[in-house]
């Protein structure tokens, strides 16, 4: 994937970056010693390298995978990604006369590990259940964990009688008066992958002015971001639409599916911030606000998988397996929204230290169905796989830390 060749272009970029600062410093005519003050002038004109790097640990708001086959069989998937390490690295030079200054910034959010808690629904009962005339709901038949590299799924048989559960005489279904089997009648227990290898990079060549007092201003940026991401999502689903309970992607006869992800969008970002500045500017309360607007594209594919069919010439006893994939492809603008507050701290001249609580809000980057068209006769075996699909958000929550110079 080309997520794979993000590590190469951040180092060519800041390298070349970094050259062209080396490159502006060494043009810069060379100063006679003189008192501090002289030295301060003599430094506000010409240009100044800045670099700063950081890091810090993310949680991420959770993915639902819910798809459904028909009004007869539906699969609902929580999908929670408990840890991200989170990296940046700037490189930038600072204009003379207080013109500003251009930066290169790399921001990359990384899946440490991910849990998912799943269940298989059915509209259908027991055979030996009574329900006459009433309409069935979706029941649950199927549930699955899977968490610390293990994958754990139980299926139990749901049955209700008209005379005994139907507790309220409306001669209907309700999913409270279901009762269950004590036990599973099939436990299901399996290695499963630790992380699905998720990140989220961007790249922001931007210029950054300051505006304001000595006491209170602000700064604002403008400029241009490229945004990947890259990674998995996995989902369950029922590859039967005939009366199978066993038909579900329980780990078992058939693995959850897996969504691979690939988005890359470009468009201009801009932000707007404030500085409040105490002790010389050794200490600054800080906060920012990041608004980006990207051309986005996203693909996704679910890999080969299988779905089963009755065979009808084996007396509906025996099953068909029939190979399958679905993916799709979209494009969409979208919007990237972050913000950022916390305090600075300089411990020398030019070196500073911050601490700050951040979210990074990337709109409509993972792309998963919400409906799946399976063969449901054998007139329609080789059809594609035909699907319904919906973007959603990839949220960031943490705290950082970042330490910067300028020369």
């Amino acid at each position: 994937m080309k997520t794979n060749r993000i590590p190469v272009y951040a180092i060519l970029l800041l390298c070349m970056l970094a050259g062209s600062a080396q490159f502006l410093l060494a043009q810069a005519p060379a100063e006679e010693a003189g008192s501090d003050e002289d030295k301060g002038q003599s430094a506000a004109r010409r240009f100044a390298l800045f670099l700063e790097a950081g890091g810090g640990a993310m949680s991420m708001d959770n993915l639902e995978a819910n798809i459904r086959n028909n009004g007869t069989f539906n699969s609902t998937s929580l999908i929670s990604f408990s840890d991200f390490t989170y990296g940046q690295a700037t490189i930038g030079w600072q204009l003379p006369h207080d013109k500003g200054r251009f930066e290169a910034t790399y921001n990359g959010h990384r899946e440490d590990t991910y849990s998912m808690t799943a269940t298989g629904q059915w509209a259908s009962l027991t055979s030996d259940s009574d329900i006459g005339s009433a309409a069935l709901p979706l029941v649950p038949w199927w549930t699955m964990e899977i968490s610390n590299g293990t994958l754990h799924s139980e299926m139990f048989l749901p049955t209700w009688f008209a005379d005994v559960n139907d507790t309220d005489g409306d001669s209907e279904v309700d999913p409270n008066e279901i009762i269950y089997s004590g036990s599973p009648v099939v436990v299901i227990d399996n290695p499963a992958q630790t992380d699905m290898q998720n990140s989220v990079q961007t790249y922001d060549v931007q210029y950054r002015r300051w505006f304001g007092g000595r006491r209170y201003g602000g700064t604002w940026s403008a400029g241009m971001r490229y945004l990947e991401y890259g990674g998995n999502v996995p989902a369950t689903f029922w590859i039967s639409n005939d009366n199978n309970q066993f038909g579900w992607t329980s780990g078992g006869f058939q693995n959850p599916l897996i969504f691979t992800q690939e988005t890359t969008g470009v468009g201009p970002t801009a932000s707007l911030g404030f500085e409040i500045k105490y002790f010389r500017d050794r200490l600054q309360l800080f906060g920012e606000a990041r608004l980006s607007f990207l051309f986005q594209s996203m693909q996704t594919d679910s890999g080969g998988f299988f779905t089963l069919l009755q065979d009808p010439g084996g007396g509906g006893s025996s099953l068909l397996s029939i190979p399958a994939e679905v993916s799709s492809e979209f494009d969409k603008d979208v919007w990237n929204v972050s913000a950022e507050a916390g305090v600075r701290v300089q411990l020398l001249s030019g070196l500073f230290f911050e601490v700050a609580y951040t979210t990074n809000a990337y709109h409509d980057v993972v792309l998963l169905p919400t409906q799946l068209t399976i063969p449901d006769v054998l007139a329609r075996i080789g059809q594609p796989v035909g699907g319904v699909f919906r973007s959603q958000d990839l949220v960031y929550e943490g705290v950082k830390s970042t330490l910067s110079f300028q020369f």
